[in-house]
């Protein structure tokens, strides 16, 4: 895998890229103009976003889309060598494939964390969020709450994950939660 120092460095430098592609004002007029991207960041300004922010929905799209699969599939893989009971139990009984994908999201959430703009002044739990600002949203540890699921650090395809949060919570659900881990299990379906 490599040094984990190279990598911390290669990834900055690519987010630094990304950054400088969304924040390029030639971003939004160079895209195709009957591609997704342009779609999403025309309903952004449509809906009164800044031309700024709404490039930044690209970036909130690709993220849930591609790179939480990627995680997912690469932990489940994890999961299912440190846990073969489970593996053993989902060959026994292929009807459990949806709610082991859910679990292995549950356990990794490939989202650590998301921002959501605030669109009304607020109070959650006693702390002011002001419209327009910024909030962040930590799913991981929502995801390992004790109280919501008995055994949260222990790997079990037959728990009912009613309730985790990952890219699906909210309204409206975030762009690419259709196409994240969940719905395509072609990679666990082909996996004996």
């Amino acid at each position: 895998m490599g040094n984990p120092k190279e990598r911390r460095t290669e990834a900055t430098d690519n987010l630094k890229s990304m950054r400088r592609f969304l924040d390029d004002p030639e971003t939004l007029s160079n895209l195709g103009a009957t591609g997704w991207a342009k779609r999403a960041t025309q309903l952004g300004i449509e809906s009164g976003m800044d031309p700024a922010r709404a490039t930044e929905l690209m970036r909130d799209y690709i993220a849930p889309s591609l790179d939480t699969t990627i995680a997912a599939i690469g932990y489940g893989i994890m999961l299912f060598a440190k846990y073969p009971d489970q593996w053993r139990k989902l060959c026994g009984n292929r009807d459990l494939i949806k709610s082991a994908i859910e679990e292995i999201v549950r356990l990794n959430t490939p989202i650590r964390a998301f921002t959501r703009y605030v669109t009304a002044d607020a109070e959650v739990a006693g702390i002011p969020l002001k419209k327009d600002s910024r909030v962040l949203m930590a799913f991981g540890a929502a995801n390992r709450d004790p109280s919501r699921f008995p055994d949260p650090n222990n790997f079990d395809i037959e728990r009912k994950t009613t309730g985790h949060v990952w890219i699906r919570h909210g309204n409206p659900r975030l762009p690419g939660h259709e196409s994240g881990p969940t719905r395509d299990k072609q990679p666990v379906k082909r996996a004996r």
